[in-house]
């Protein structure tokens, strides 16, 4: 019985199984002519999984995530991989990422191979522009109504005024409402157009302000491109201390997200020596030291320890997969023990296998936790700058 219930939840978890297009992220589904560990997802999602009703607190679901394994990858492998999902399924949820792509808050874990885009993974954003100006001409209303609309975040309609005001009264556009379109961009969760808006040829009056290249720079960094923006920082001119503790900031979270914490550190306390709030310098230099204090973890101790089941997942400091991996791993060799012990040699190869495949997934998902915890080790810690800051 217990061989026949681990078989099931292996075969998927969750209602919102099947075919899903969410913006761009297609998920899969059984079609009838796959192999036949699909055929038995598929049989699970038409069959079993509306009838549990249950949700599986990860994004894609179990099931499709196994899909997309025995669709991509050797039978073998597919196993050890969808074990080790298993295992992971809903806890220790600080490592992942959230999204709302089912309506619900869900942990990202997508298979290596599947890319999924940035804009499903859940990140509040909030910007302030400058404040509205009391109107001496007919320029500052234009301007104040701009200020205004992106003030109460209405990003669409400021950028449709921008350019409005761009084409038709070419006299009154300047560095500062540029400025306020690349930042429009931004609000709209669209940094890709703006940055390229900035690549085209044209306004490279308007583009080589210090506002603007900051506004590129910052874009570059939400995308992930932090090279990109690192290079941009460097050739942003240094005017004021204010426009210096931005490019220092974003120069200091680039190298931190690229890894590179030597060089974080250095660029926070050139930063550092630019910011007024006492309190505000102690926090940001307190965070890297943290990060400092907190050592990486090593894949392949993780995968030695893992010969004990769950060990190598409570050295990640996971302590539930830890748990969940030593409970299914004994429970499965018991199983096996005692079916051979009773001659009932068909239920021990069945279990058998079964307890092979999640102790190999225990030690792959083991060494993959360790990447994982050293990877979030960073985010973090970016993350926390960045709301110490107030970026978004």
């Amino acid at each position: 019985m217990f061989s026949l219930c681990l078989c099931l939840n292996v075969f998927g978890q969750m209602y919102h199984d099947g075919l899903i297009y969410n913006g761009d992220v297609k998920l899969c589904e059984y079609n009838g002519d796959e192999t036949a560990a699909s055929g038995g997802i598929g049989f699970y999602q038409r069959f079993i999984s509306r009838v549990r009703g249950s949700r599986c607190a990860m994004f894609p679901s179990c099931s499709n995530y196994g899909l997309m394994l025995f669709k991509n990858k050797p039978f073998v492998e597919a196993m050890v991989m969808t074990a080790d999902r298993m295992i992971r399924c809903g806890h220790d949820g600080r490592f992942y990422d959230l999204t709302y792509e089912y309506g619900y808050p869900t942990l990202v874990d997508a298979p290596p191979f599947v890319k999924l885009p940035r804009s499903i993974i859940y990140k509040p954003k909030s910007f302030v522009t400058v404040g509205n100006i009391v109107p001496k001409n007919s320029s500052d209303s234009i301007v104040g109504f701009i200020n205004k609309l992106i003030n109460n975040h209405n990003y669409e309609t400021a950028l449709l005024e921008i350019e409005r005001l761009e084409y038709f009264k070419p006299q009154l556009f300047d560095a500062s409402l540029y400025c306020k379109k690349m930042l429009c961009y931004d609000g709209l969760d669209r940094e890709e157009e703006g940055i390229f808006a900035y690549s085209m040829p044209g306004d490279s009056t308007f583009k080589e302000d210090i506002k603007v290249k900051l506004q590129v720079a910052k874009m570059y960094y939400e995308i992930g491109n932090y090279k990109e923006a690192i290079k941009m920082l460097e050739k942003c001119n240094d005017i004021d201390s204010l426009s210096i503790y931005k490019i220092k900031l974003y120069k200091s979270m680039s190298f931190l997200r690229l890894g590179d914490e030597e060089a974080a550190y250095h660029n926070m306390n050139e930063a550092c020596r630019f910011i007024g709030d006492d309190m505000l310098r102690r926090n940001n230099l307190q965070v890297l030291q943290d990060l400092g204090v907190k050592k990486k973890k090593s894949p392949l101790m993780a995968g030695l320890m893992s010969i004990i089941p769950g060990a190598g997942y409570l050295y990640d400091c996971q302590p539930a997969n830890a748990l969940t991996s030593f409970l299914i791993n004994g429970l499965l060799a018991y199983a096996t023990y005692t079916s051979i012990k009773n001659k009932n040699y068909g239920i021990a190869g069945l279990t058998g296998v079964f307890s092979l495949t999640f102790y190999v997934g225990n030690i792959t998902g083991a060494v993959n936790g360790a990447k994982r915890y050293n990877s979030r080790r960073i985010s973090d810690s970016a993350t926390m700058l960045e709301r110490i800051n107030n970026l978004y």
